[in-house]
């Protein structure tokens, strides 16, 4: 179940938040299930919700602000370098695993 989780969260969508950039790679380092309730049993499927913590590494990349210049014909700062970065969180959430699966998004704040 750990390498499911795992897998599922990595394949969810993630964004940088208040940057103009983007998330190139999320990897999860541990997984650790807080509690567990089965919520159906039918033969050969199981349904049951999680309350996980997990920790995540992303590669993020966005544009460094601080270095861009101002073109006044198109009224819009235009950054000259991007930062590559790679930032470690954790992520607490109730989750539930069935055979369907689940999309959905994550922001990534910035340091």
């Amino acid at each position: 179940m750990l390498i499911a989780v795992s897998e599922a969260f990595e394949q969810l969508g993630f964004f940088v938040d208040d940057e103009e950039g983007e998330v190139l790679e999320v990897t999860v380092d541990d997984v650790e299930i807080e509690e567990l309730s089965l919520l159906e049993v039918k033969p050969n499927e199981a349904r049951v919700e999680a309350f996980v913590q997990l920790q995540f590494v992303a590669q993020v990349e966005y544009d460094d602000m601080e270095t861009s210049i101002w073109d006044s014909e198109d009224k819009v700062s235009i950054p000259q370098r991007r930062i590559k970065s790679e930032l470690t969180r954790t992520f607490e959430a109730p989750g539930g695993r069935s055979n369907s699966s689940t999309r959905g998004h994550l922001k990534i704040p910035h340091p």
